[in-house]
């Protein structure tokens, strides 16, 4: 660095971060995709985008073409006071598409969380965030062949924003 401090992280900013951090993480794995291909994790903040209808005889698209996909959901933050960092808390759905009639996919899921536990536990720092525990993960209880889904909760600690003190308070 130049002597300067790192930039200043809010939670849209660590958002933005985790997004990329998961794509990074993800960059080299290849899973299945409802075309019979195969396709990287795509990642998305707060929730899936919307699909347009390509014609109005045509019914709604079923977004297949959206997986697999980490959705990356600011789920709440906190600072307790001045002095005391700003926990953030994120929720990351995972979807994944798997037509495989074993009926498995939860597998693959389970895969993807305990990589995002992994990676954050032996890398806690995100830039100015840090990792902290506990994580907690589920995986759906419903049936959904050949979609499959699970989440898990981490939180960040980020530097609070400090009060400027003026030399004549």
């Amino acid at each position: 660095m130049n002597g300067q401090a790192a930039p200043a992280i809010n939670a849209r900013g660590l958002q933005r971060a985790v997004m990329e951090d998961l794509e990074a993480l993800f960059q080299n794995r290849r899973f299945k995709a409802p075309d019979g291909g195969t396709a990287s994790l795509k990642t998305y903040a707060q929730q899936l985008p919307r699909l347009a209808r390509q014609d109005e005889d045509e019914d709604d698209p079923d977004g297949s073409e959206l997986f697999p996909a980490i959705i990356v959901r600011l789920l709440n933050g906190k600072i307790e006071s001045p002095t005391s960092a700003h926990e953030v808390t994120l929720l990351l759905w995972i979807g994944i598409w798997d037509d495989n009639l074993r009926n498995e996919g939860h597998d693959t899921v389970l895969e993807i969380i305990e990589g995002i536990q992994q990676h954050y536990q032996e890398k806690p720092a995100l830039g100015a965030a840090f990792f902290q525990d506990p994580f907690e993960w589920v995986l759906q209880d419903e049936e959904s062949f050949p979609f499959f889904y699970g989440g898990c909760s981490v939180t960040f600690q980020l530097p609070a924003p400090r009060v400027e003190w003026s030399e004549y308070a």
